[in-house]
């Protein structure tokens, strides 16, 4: 072969390697934009672009965060014309995932709640309209308020909440990690974890944030042999019954079941091998000892390429008279679900499903008084493929669980 041809080869090769990698934009405010790190390499951002990138999944991180940013800044058509949505999607190349972290100037600055949420929708919406994978960031703790301190501080909460419940599997709790658990300002910033300022973290707590980060975002670099179509975990008889199904096997994948008390740091609780040569699989395993409260689940999918994770699940264990919110998805027809759910008469429920990538695809009324434990859904109209529908009920929280449309 020629220095013509060789040279040819090689740069179709670095050409071809290049095109499977993907990028990530980040758009948001001092934290993001790594305020509280001693130094940039310390900063969430640039941990996470590292970390990516010595796996080879992505090229690059474009950061578009600028302190003191509300999340007004980050829509389309707002004055600040580099730094916002648009000016993400614009970039070239495209980025693939794009993550929006707006987690406390707006309540600061006494930004309605629901301005807020409605701001971080029409971002969210136009990302998966492009056809991109969007993650919201959860609001964060923070202790400076020196005004109407204890509805700010209220708001935090009720902003991580709503972020969680309005996007389940693409959410990033950067809340729970930093807060403080020892004292009665429910969002304070954990003493540990502050850089001074009662705002941003320090070095331990942008790892912290990298470490949701790294545990929660999901994209591929190219065609991977195995598929997950299903992951399950929910509370029954007081234990955890934990479930998943995959095709395209071809017996050299191994799989562990890991569980976490925040959904940051997780450990193996189980392994096991894929079935040999078996196209597509199924299993189950039971945590027959879950943790009071939150218990964080994911699947941990190891193969030739490197590991990769599910979605992570929350089960909460509560009492076994109380039970779960849903005990069941019963698949009635190709067009019809039916949920059945626990001890929810009197308590508003309501149910929405979503997509792979986030985005959400039907909404029911909500319910003020099922009247019954059982719920019909409808899914007439949606394609075929792997949905998540989640139910809420007013205070006992919400709870996701994944579905298969055939």
């Amino acid at each position: 072969m020629n220095k013509a041809l060789i040279a040819l080869a090689l740069f179709l090769a670095s050409t071809s390697f290049c095109l499977s990698q993907k990028r990530i934009a980040v758009i948001g405010s001092s934290t993001a934009a790594g305020s509280g790190a001693s130094r940039q390499d310390s900063a969430w951002v640039n941990l996470a672009k590292k970390y990516y990138e010595d796996l080879g999944k992505i090229d690059t991180i474009y950061n578009l965060a600028v302190p003191a940013s509300l999340s007004s800044n980050g829509l389309p058509g707002s004055t600040d014309l580099i730094h916002n949505i648009t000016a993400a999607l614009g970039k070239i190349p495209a980025p693939d995932v794009i993550i929006i972290s707006y987690p406390t100037n707006d309540i600061a600055g006494g930004v309605p709640m629901s301005d807020y949420l409605s701001n971080l929708r029409t971002m969210y919406g136009l990302i998966i309209a492009a056809g991109k994978i969007g993650y919201v960031a959860t609001t964060q703790p923070r202790n400076d308020f020196t005004s109407d301190i204890v509805n700010k501080q209220l708001n935090l909460i009720k902003g991580r909440d709503s972020i969680i419940a309005q996007y389940p599997l693409f959410s990033l709790n950067f809340f729970d990690p930093l807060v403080d658990p020892n004292t009665a300002n429910v969002a304070a910033l954990n003493p540990i974890y502050d850089e001074g300022s009662h705002i941003h973290p320090n070095d331990a707590g942008h790892q912290l944030l990298f470490q949701v980060v790294k545990n929660n975002l999901l994209f591929q670099t190219g065609p991977l042999a195995l598929s997950l179509d299903v992951f399950d975990a929910h509370l029954q008889n007081g234990n955890v019954a934990i479930k998943w199904t995959t095709f395209k096997e071809d017996g050299t994948a191994s799989f562990e079941i890991q569980r976490s008390s925040e959904g940051t740091i997780f450990n193996t609780l189980h392994t096991e091998q894929g079935k040999p040569n078996a196209g597509s699989g199924a299993y189950s395993w039971t945590d027959i000892h879950p943790l009071p409260g939150n218990n964080f689940y994911r699947l941990k999918i190891v193969e030739a390429e490197g590991p990769r994770y599910s979605p992570i699940l929350k089960v909460i264990n509560v009492s076994e008279k109380e039970g779960g919110l849903i005990s069941r998805i019963i698949t009635l027809d190709a067009d019809h679900l039916q949920i059945e759910v626990n001890n929810l008469q009197n308590v508003p429920v309501g149910v929405s499903i979503f997509n792979e990538k986030g985005a959400l695809v039907r909404k029911l009324p909500s319910q003020t008084n099922p009247g019954s434990s059982k719920i019909p859904v409808s899914i007439s109209g949606l394609a075929p493929g792997i949905y998540f529908l989640n139910v809420t009920a007013g205070a006992k929280g919400h709870e996701t669980r994944s579905f298969r449309k055939l």
